[in-house]
């Protein structure tokens, strides 16, 4: 695992990076970039590259840098799972999700982003393919009364320029590539949902390291996840254990175990918290 150096200017950029939440070592469930768990329980922040470049990512919780000023390098198509809140280059203390009581709330205060996960990630930058393609047609020829230094503009076909190359006898054409990147599909929170129910603190003690690392030139389009933590189900009850991504969804209902990204019940139409 590796830092970004202090010195260097953080730029962001790209999708192909996954960001999500576990606890007791397993995916917790999300919904709409949102995750039910209960109050008092630890958890990760777990990201996956899956681009063929390295990902520089910075993140922030209640508001709050967690990283001490750093960004995490995440390597080409590998994953990193950042365990708590860093001090120096070092996890210290786990995440953990708990209530925003009267009493935070009077002592600490209300914050906006509060229950919200931000995860701004960027890549490096492409690096240009240029190649080199020679047609050669051995039907058309052409004339020249001297060698050229640079090859002669013939005519233009669909965008391309065509150029009489008299090294080749015949055609040459000089096409630069590089990869299309889509824009990444940024999750959102729902304006409908309670923002002020759970807030993130310090854990059991751990000690996590990292190293410094370096990336080359980054990109200069920044990106962002929102992921939100949910104490209360849609019916206002609290919830009682985490829901994992494994885990099969009973209907209250008729009793039929639905996959986990069901939001209705495959067997009786119920809406399936």
């Amino acid at each position: 695992m590796q830092l970004v150096g202090l010195q260097q200017e953080i730029k962001m950029y790209h999708n192909k990076l996954v960001a999500t939440l576990k606890s007791k070592g397993q995916i917790l469930r999300e919904d709409n970039g949102c995750f039910k768990l209960p109050f008092g329980t630890e958890y990760t922040v777990f990201l996956k590259n899956m681009d063929s470049r390295k990902a520089v990512v910075s993140i922030n919780i209640d508001g709050d840098d967690v990283l001490d000023n750093k960004k995490l390098i995440v390597d080409a198509n590998e994953t990193l799972e950042l365990e708590g809140f860093m001090r120096g280059t070092i996890a210290e203390n786990k995440f953990k999700f708990i209530q925003r009581t009267k009493n935070i709330e009077n002592h600490r205060g209300i914050h906006a982003d509060d229950g919200l996960i931000r995860i701004e990630f960027t890549f490096e930058k492409l690096e240009p393919i240029t190649q080199e393609i020679i047609y050669t047609y051995p039907y058309r020829y052409w004339t020249v009364t001297s060698s050229p230094s640079d090859p002669i503009p013939m005519w233009h076909d669909n965008g391309i320029t065509w150029y009489y190359d008299d090294k080749t006898s015949g055609l040459s054409q000089t096409i630069s590539c590089s990869n299309n990147v889509s824009s990444y599909n940024v999750n959102t929170v729902q304006d409908s949902l309670i923002f002020d129910e759970g807030i993130t603190t310090k854990g059991a003690p751990i000690n996590q390291n990292f190293n410094y690392g370096y990336t080359r030139e980054l990109e200069d389009q920044s990106y962002t996840i929102v992921l939100k933590l949910i104490g209360y189900n849609e019916k206002g009850l609290e919830i009682k254990s985490p829901i994992f991504t494994r885990e099969k969804l009973v209907c209250e209902i008729c009793g039929y175990k639905n996959i986990s990204s069901n939001k209705y019940c495959g067997e009786c139409g119920t809406f399936l918290e």
